[in-house]
């Protein structure tokens, strides 16, 4: 499972299949809205009650080309894979005065992966 994330200069034909599980961001403050779908995605392996023990079940935020403008750092939690895509996604750190743009959420979070596509 897979949850989206478009950004504020998307078409908006493209923002219009905003859903459950695809989330279109404001312009302002784009972690928030980042980090509301990696809590999606992280659900998503504790879901998966069906796997056999040790499967790895992993939740996957992609964000869609365009500008995401990150007043606040994006927090990764286990299991939950980041990915854009490629040179057409842009991660723009506006006012973001924290140690790192992309951190754990907690010391205890693990697992997770950050990538591009494209």
């Amino acid at each position: 499972m897979e949850v989206i994330v478009i950004s504020s200069d998307a078409p908006a034909a493209v923002k219009a299949t905003a859903g459950t599980y695809v989330l279109v961001a404001t312009g302002t403050n784009d972690g928030a809205v980042i980090n509301a779908a990696i809590d999606l995605a992280a659900a998503l392996q504790a879901r998966n009650d069906t796997s056999p023990a040790g499967a790895a079940q992993l939740g996957t935020v992609r964000l869609t080309g365009g500008r995401f403008n990150i007043t606040s750092p994006i927090l990764m939690r286990s299991g939950v894979r980041l990915t854009g895509a490629g040179w057409l996604t842009e991660l723009r750190a506006v006012n973001c005065t924290a140690a790192g743009m992309i951190m754990l959420a907690s010391a205890g979070d693990h697992m997770v992966m950050v990538e591009k596509c494209g």
